[in-house]
């Protein structure tokens, strides 16, 4: 499995790493006066112009004269300071886990976060799906390609893997998918028709998306065939080329050749035979589906306008690093460009097993503590880097939890004070309906004794 190459920070906030060398210095032992003459008279000597001089080989009776019989006087404190040197530097080549003490793999050697499904109260998300999709790194790489073509695309990103997520658990219902696919598989200038965020509903594009793996699947079917037919017919080389049987570009045009090579290497992923042929995408399994959206945007980015557009970028926006390697080989990952949460994966050193190991400032926090309680002993120079990324990170994490407590707190100001004049307003209404109701009242009463009187004096009148 291929590692994902990506790594920045967020913001262009970059912490540099230290680099841990230590340069041991070893005292050389003094050569004798006689000695260093008969060097410099050795040195100072002129081969012959009819030979070639021959280069002298070191006698072995000498050295072993000298490594047998050593001055205490001299050597002993060119080995003190050697081994306080390597004592003092942190070790950067990685270890097998089975010499790994107990004590520090219970510390490191277990994921720091757990899944509890309470942030997916609510939805009909299944935690083995979810699983399963999390121990698949195609999945960050995937939304690393969509930040990345965000612009030239249309696309609207989502600082958070979780929207990803929930999208591809849920695809017939999901607008993220909806604005994805249909960038990925519109033309420019059909593209540019639409808004940002926007795309067409999930029969549309999943139709669309099945047509397009089953053209892609018939091109590589018939390159292969016809690969295959022309290795079948005799040349007059075939006798001198034994060696490029294994070949299966043989016998096709240098284009037809590079096509079928492109081609196979994109679907190998994907499998010898089509996904969708059988199936819908709402009907795959969530790693096939993510393997599907990673094969498209990868497709998508080696277009010739996408490349020039990403050409203009910076390298740290391009590149995917590892933010530290503990003592066993295992090397850590984190996507900056999602930073509403913060996640660190771990690629494990044997198995190559991808696990996301860390998410949200507690488990984070535990992690860092884990890893100083570690370098307490033995330290490591590439944990040492990681403890540098995690201190970054939690500072980070911090700020915006402390942000995010101040908008809540201006926000239920805000409300409290936007309900205050509807309550006031409401008064005056009441007050407003009742003078007006006297008003009538009155007007009522007016008119019934002008009634009254005049009902009088007509009687009063006829009489």
């Amino acid at each position: 499995m291929a590692d994902p190459s990506l790594m920045l920070w967020e913001k262009r906030k970059r912490v540099k790493p230290t680099l841990f060398q230590v340069e041991v210095s070893v005292k050389k032992a003094k050569v004798a006066a006689p000695q260093q003459a008969a060097a410099r008279k050795s040195t100072r000597q002129t081969p012959s112009r009819g030979k070639k001089p021959t280069p002298e080989q070191p006698s072995s009776d000498d050295d072993d004269d000298e490594q047998s019989s050593p001055s205490p006087a001299k050597e002993a404190p060119a080995a003190r300071v050697k081994q306080v040197s390597k004592a003092a530097a942190p070790s950067s080549v990685p270890r097998d886990a089975s010499r790994v003490s107990e004590g520090v793999l219970s510390l490191i050697g277990q994921p720091f976060y757990d899944e509890d499904m309470s942030d997916w109260h609510g939805t009909n998300v299944h935690l083995d799906e979810l699983a399963e999709l999390r121990g698949m790194w195609q999945l960050p790489a995937a939304c690393h390609i969509l930040w990345l073509l965000q612009q030239p695309l249309k696309l609207k990103v989502y600082n958070s893997l979780r929207e990803y997520e929930a999208a591809l658990l849920n695809p017939s219902t999901s607008a993220v998918l909806e604005d994805v696919f249909t960038k990925l598989l519109l033309g420019k200038k059909e593209r540019e028709r639409l808004n940002c965020g926007l795309g067409l509903a999930y029969d549309w594009w999943s139709q669309r998306l099945a047509e397009y793996y089953t053209e892609r699947y018939k091109k590589w079917t018939a390159l292969k065939e016809k690969a295959a037919k022309a290795r079948q017919q005799p040349t007059a080389d075939d006798d001198d080329d034994d060696d490029d049987d294994d070949d299966v570009t043989i016998g096709l045009s240098e284009d037809d050749a590079a096509l079928l090579n492109a081609i196979t290497t994109s679907l190998k992923p994907l499998g010898a035979q089509n996904p969708l042929e059988a199936s819908g995408f709402k009907d795959v399994a969530p790693s096939t589906r993510c393997k599907l959206l990673l094969n498209l945007c990868e497709t998508v980015l080696q277009q010739p306008g996408n490349l020039d557009y990403i050409r203009e970028m910076q390298d740290d926006d391009l590149r995917i690093t590892p933010i530290g390697v503990d003592r066993c080989g295992n090397q850590y990952f984190f996507y900056p460009q999602f930073y509403l949460e913060r996640r660190i994966y771990r690629l494990s050193e044997g198995d190559k097993v991808w696990q996301l190991w860390a998410k949200g400032l507690e488990s984070v926090q535990a992690m860092h503590d884990a890893f100083v309680a570690v370098q307490k002993g033995r330290k490591w120079a590439g944990e040492a880097l990681l403890l540098e990324h995690t201190d970054a990170m939690l500072e980070l994490m911090r700020q915006d939890k402390l942000e995010a407590q101040k908008n809540e707190d201006k926000a239920l100001k805000r409300a409290i004070l936007e309900a205050m004049p509807r309550k006031r307003s409401a008064r005056i209404q009441v007050k407003a309906l009742e003078k007006f109701e006297d008003e009538k009242l009155k007007s009522d009463r007016a008119m019934a004794d002008e009634a009254t009187r005049a009902g009088t004096f007509i009687f009063q009148s006829e009489r």
